[in-house]
């Protein structure tokens, strides 16, 4: 902790989702920083695993992953998607994907899953190894490649809208590519088995939107 203090002039931890089992709470969340020395802001997804009795805190557990803190909670599957939004798996996923970590992407996709980029005209990629496949390729031209969330709604039924911010700046070269992306995912049983990416935000959502009337 006193070399998180060192580094950081400011870290807050924002809350935005809790799942209580008997005398066990898990709080899911995103902590914020910003760089003493470089004024640098960036933020991480976390959870944490409360342990009460007579109704005080006698245990915290800190994760550095929200599906950690799930897990030790006994809460995956059906029994997940029965007690909690699926927003949290989306911050997880971007967190892994701006660490390059694509096994622990791929791990929130059903091993039917399909990765959809028939709206942007790039086709379809099937399976977590095809998907995993199109995103190590989708990388590989770029030197720096970060995602931040702006956005993200779970629009009930397994169906969760996003909006994206990326920078990018491809090897060798100097200029940094932002773009806003927008996401369709398709849950069941707490796992992705659909993902569109849209340039179109309008477009997007308002697919979201009856995708989700048509799985009520």
């Amino acid at each position: 902790m006193r070399d998180l203090n060192d580094a950081w002039d400011v870290v807050r931890a924002d809350v935005e989702d809790t799942v209580g089992v008997g005398d066990v709470a898990v709080l899911i969340g995103r902590i914020h920083y910003r760089g003493r020395h470089s004024g640098i802001e960036t933020e991480t997804p976390a959870g944490w695993m409360l342990k009460f009795r007579h109704g005080r805190v006698v245990c915290i557990r800190a994760f550095r992953e929200p599906e950690q803190a799930l897990e030790a909670l006994g809460l995956t599957g059906q029994a997940r998607a029965a007690n909690l939004d699926l927003v949290p798996s989306i911050y997880t996923i971007f967190s892994a994907s701006n660490r390059r970590d694509l096994d622990a992407v791929v791990r929130h996709y059903a091993p039917d899953a399909v990765w959809d980029m028939s709206a942007m005209g790039l086709g379809t990629f099937n399976g977590r190894a095809e998907i995993r496949e199109h995103l190590e390729a989708w990388f590989a031209p770029y030197e720096e490649f970060a995602f931040k969330l702006e956005q993200v709604s779970d629009l009930g039924h397994g169906v969760v809208f996003g909006v994206v911010h990326e920078k990018a700046r491809m090897r060798g070269g100097s200029g940094v590519i932002p773009r806003h992306v927008a996401f369709v995912w398709e849950f069941r049983d707490g796992l992705i088995i659909r993902t569109a990416p849209y340039t179109d935000i309008d477009e997007a959502r308002a697919a979201a939107e009856r995708l989700a009337e048509e799985r009520g």
